[in-house]
């Protein structure tokens, strides 16, 4: 039985993040393999141009919206990212302990 971080990479394998979601992307794929079992565990895509611009339109409008935002509001989403980040640490170690074969205890630290 696949644990809930193996359905996540699963899920989101071949993905890229645009506006504030996943989607497949439109471009070819490379496999990431698992170093201590050679196992492909995911793949990820190489974005298109057109993926690309998308993307890089999306950011250009939330850097005018972010530096719309005061300075405290500004901090106060800073906050929430990194109580989201070492919520999420554990999930994120073993990701990179899976995709790139480092110590569990060094990779949990690493994406915390």
């Amino acid at each position: 039985m696949a644990t809930a971080v193996e359905r996540l990479m699963s899920e989101l394998s071949g993905s890229i993040y645009v506006s504030g979601s996943y989607r497949a992307s439109a471009g070819r794929r490379s496999a990431i393999v698992n170093p201590a079992t050679d196992e492909q565990i995911a793949e990820y895509a190489h974005a298109t141009a057109e993926e690309i611009d998308a993307a890089v339109a999306t950011a250009n409008a939330a850097q005018r919206a972010w530096w719309a935002m005061s300075a405290l509001d500004r901090a106060a989403a800073l906050h929430e990212v990194a109580a989201k980040l070492l919520e999420l640490s554990p999930e994120t170690g073993e990701c990179l302990t899976r995709e790139m074969g480092k110590p569990y205890r060094e990779s949990n630290w690493e994406g915390g």
